[in-house]
C-alpha cells in the first residue's frame, strides 16, 4: 500500500507499508498535478495558478462517495482524539491539584 503523506508541502514524502515478503527495490511516480481546490464562495474559474478555487470538482462524480466518507471519518477522528486529548488533560489538572492539595 502507498499513502502520499506528508506534514508539510517543504517535505512531502510518501510512506510503503509491505509485508516481509515483499523486497522494494524501486518506486516510480508518476505526478500529473494537484487538483484545483473548489468552493461555492471566492472561486474564479479562468484562474489556472496552483492556488486557483474553482466552483467545482475535477475529480469524477464516483469518487464522491469515497471522499465524503473519508473526509468525515477523517473529522471525526481528528475531532474525537481532541477531545479525547482535552479529557486527558483535565484529568492531569485534577490529579495535580489534588496532589497539591494533599501535600498541604
Amino acid at each position: 500500500m502507498v499513502i502520499l503523506e506528508s506534514t508539510s508541502s517543504e517535505s512531502p514524502y510518501i510512506k510503503v507499508i509491505h509485508d516481509s515478503y515483499t523486497n522494494i527495490i524501486a518506486l516510480d511516480l508518476v505526478y500529473y498535478r494537484q487538483p484545483y481546490a473548489f468552493n461555492v464562495l471566492g472561486y474564479d474559474d479562468t484562474d489556472e495558478s496552483s492556488a486557483a478555487v474553482h466552483s467545482y470538482c475535477e475529480l469524477p462524480f464516483y469518487c464522491f462517495d469515497e471522499l465524503v466518507e473519508g473526509a468525515v471519518r477523517m473529522y471525526m477522528m481528528d475531532y474525537k482524539f481532541a477531545l479525547s486529548l482535552e479529557a486527558d488533560r483535565r484529568r492531569d489538572q485534577r490529579r495535580q491539584r489534588r496532589k497539591e492539595d494533599d501535600e498541604q
